[in-house]
């Protein structure tokens, strides 16, 4: 999941024949650039690309770094097989294609993020590996490990119009903004084009017309011997590995639990029976719920190609009350039209939301987000929905409401605001608003409260604030008359409290 801004170097895999073995190097990564090295220059489609390499220090708390193999670089963009290691040594991959357009570039996801089974130390070894063949089906594969431990694969592909036929490949390196100093130790750097298949031998031209094959004598049926063997037990429902009370939201607690199968629905899901339980779906479109008591558990959630000015899962129109629990949400084509969850009466619990503008948007009451993981929000530099504006995105955007509980999710990545309070004038009444237990970072100040027609008083309480946004020392904004009431929030680096707010004018 990323951010098109973060995530600006595109590349490709695959070059004319195996490159030689490369002494290793020690590359310097300055916290908010991205880093290029070359694996192949060498223009090629099918093939595989290799990069294997150690960190010298993990990222800083809150923080993260992006390492990607890259494969079909070109003018279009890239395939990419990225690697995000968080500070605690977490480590997630995922398949996108970077899109480039000019002088602008986007991010699609093109599978979920999968976590490696064991964390990343300072110095120990990360493998990355990325496949690509095909043309008018391009299919993906990365395979990645950490030291001796166990690969993961994660595959993909790509029947998109935008799909990239051929480049070059690198390996890119990206350090988020508070990352602190860090460098990568790159012990290999390989490629290696498919091989060309050979050309069919022509058909000998028979001199006689072949003698006809006997007719086979058929065998005897075998006389079963024993009873046949016990249908095996099923294999029982994927569950939820437990966590301590102090982890953060992240791969492993949040999303779609590991081993769980999903059965595909394509195209929009418009729920319109009262108390539906939509379990283990992957819905290639959007659900929009028109009925009440909608559960959607263990799903994942990807949109189409034709997005809407919604969101993935909506109730905006019916305002019928639904709960989403364990569940993905992402947009496979990512367009500025986009959105998480869009409405109110909902509640959100252990979500996973990337690759959209707003992962969740808030436009009435009874509204609970918790445990839920909002990242790598979708972003524009010149966006064609605010008229080459930049893209205006919020991990949590509150545009009407009360009774709105936003807690212990883990908010990041967002260029305006990871929460931002607006009344929209057209919609209900602001009102109780508490934001509590929070890992907030990202936005220009990471919590934004508007000025509004009738003033507001929202708690905020317990929150961490991480050490990424646009003004390091914006936790929170807001106009005298919606003062919110602030206790026990600390600044995560330096553990000092932060209770006071920056007064908007």
């Amino acid at each position: 999941m990323l951010v098109a801004s973060v995530i600006a170097a595109i590349v490709v895999c695959c070059v004319a024949s195996p490159q030689p073995a490369m002494a290793a190097e020690t590359y310097d990564i300055r916290p908010g650039s991205t880093r290029t090295i070359a694996i192949s220059s060498a223009s090629s489609a099918d093939g595989s690309a290799r990069a294997t390499l150690s960190l010298s220090t993990l990222p800083k708390a809150g923080t993260s770094v992006y390492t990607s193999v890259e494969a079909r670089t070109g003018k279009g963009g890239a395939y990419v097989a990225q690697a995000r290691v968080y500070s605690t040594g977490i480590t997630v991959v995922t398949i996108k294609r970077n899109n480039t357009t000019g002088a602008g570039h986007t991010s699609t996801s093109l599978s979920s993020a999968k976590q490696l089974p064991v964390k990343l130390r300072a110095g120990e070894r990360l493998s990355i590996n990325l496949t690509v063949s095909g043309t008018s089906e391009v299919k993906l594969t990365t395979t990645t490990r950490i030291g001796q431990g166990a690969s993961v694969s994660v595959k993909a592909s790509d029947k998109s119009k935008n799909r990239l036929q051929s480049g070059s490949s690198r390996l890119t390196l990206y350090a988020q903004q508070s990352g602190g100093k860090l460098s990568a130790r790159v012990l290999e750097l390989k490629a290696v084009a498919a091989p060309q298949a050979p050309a069919p031998a022509p058909k000998p031209t028979p001199s006689s017309p072949p003698a006809p094959a006997p007719k086979p004598t058929p065998a005897p049926k075998p006389t079963p011997s024993s009873p046949p063997a016990p249908a095996p037990k099923p294999t029982p429902e994927p569950s939820r590995p437990a966590t301590s009370s102090g982890d953060l939201p992240d791969a492993t607690n949040t999303g779609v639990p590991q081993g769980t199968a999903l059965s595909v629905h394509n195209g929009d899901l418009v729920v319109e029976k009262a108390n539906t339980v939509i379990d283990g779906v992957e819905v290639r479109g959007s659900i929009i719920i028109k009925a009440p008591g909608v559960v959607i558990r263990n799903s994942r959630i990807v949109g189409g190609q034709n997005a809407n000015s919604v969101g993935l899962v909506s109730n905006v129109v019916s305002g019928q009350p639904f709960t989403i629990r364990d569940s993905e949400i992402y947009a496979a084509y990512e367009n500025p039209r986009w959105n998480g969850i869009f409405g109110s009466n909902f509640v959100a619990e252990r979500v996973e939301i990337y690759n959209v503008v707003d992962p969740i948007r808030i436009i009435g009451n009874n509204v609970t987000v918790r445990a839920s993981w909002l990242h790598d929000s979708s972003y524009w530099a010149s966006d064609p929905l605010r008229n080459g504006a930049a893209t205006h995105d919020d991990s949590i955007q509150i545009e009407a409401g009360g009774s709105i509980l936003i807690e212990g999710n883990r908010l990041e990545d967002a260029h305006n605001a990871a929460i931002q309070v607006t009344q929209n004038k057209s919609l209900a009444q602001l009102g109780t608003l508490t934001i509590r237990d929070n890992y907030i970072q990202g936005g220009a100040c990471s919590i934004n409260i508007a000025a509004t027609p009738q003033p507001i008083r929202p708690s905020i309480v317990g929150n961490v604030f991480g050490p990424e946004r646009l003004h390091r020392t914006c936790a929170v904004i807001a106009p005298q008359t919606n003062a919110p009431s602030l206790s026990g929030n600390i600044w995560e680096a330096t553990k000092a409290v932060a209770n006071s707010f920056v007064v908007l004018d």
